[in-house]
């Protein structure tokens, strides 16, 4: 009787183990990364001069991407500065008339939306224009905002003086990414 029991136990044992489900606790490790910031190289066209000042110069560039695969949700800042434009002789273009905007329609999702959770960065020049010089907000997101990859094309102008010398002018623009503090 006994042996019949144990029988009984074991494939009933069996049987169970059969339907009902495995049970198990998994994890998963996230590591972020640094955030970046990819702006383009910048051109405008060229000016004859004709002795008057020349105002709102274009300039084209294509998308600058910003990425944040931190997973902090800190929030994040892209700065820029620029320098003079300069030409090999050593003459400048101020930097007064250097100016930058960047439309919030000028800011593109392009990864981590696929959940609907990701929330596009605001521009700091959106309305305004930014006159480069010392480093300057272009565009930030706000804490638990900003997670993700976007493209970002902005709108680069140029006055150039009547009184500026003929020549090829070259300027940088620095550009950084950094956690709002």
């Amino acid at each position: 009787m006994k042996k019949n029991v144990f029988v009984l136990a074991v494939t009933l044992m069996l049987v169970l183990a059969a339907i009902l489900p495995a049970l198990a606790d998994g994890t998963i490790t996230l590591t972020g990364q640094p955030r970046s910031i990819a702006p383009q190289n910048f051109t405008f066209v060229g000016v004859t001069l004709g002795g008057a000042d020349q105002l709102d110069r274009l300039g084209s560039t294509t998308g600058w991407i910003a990425t944040d695969p931190t997973g902090t949700g800190d929030g994040w800042k892209v700065t820029i500065a620029a320098d003079a434009p300069t030409n090999v002789g050593g003459k400048t273009i101020p930097l007064s008339g250097f100016e930058i905007t960047l439309l919030d329609t000028n800011i593109n999702v392009t990864g981590g939306d696929g959940l609907g959770t990701n929330t596009k960065p605001l521009s700091a020049a959106d309305s305004s224009v930014l006159t480069l010089g010392s480093a300057q907000t272009l565009v930030s997101a706000n804490a638990n905002l900003g997670m993700g990859t976007y493209v970002m094309t902005p709108t680069l102008s140029l006055d150039i003086p009547a009184a500026t010398y003929a020549g090829i002018y070259t300027t940088t623009l620095t550009v950084t990414i950094a956690a709002i503090p």
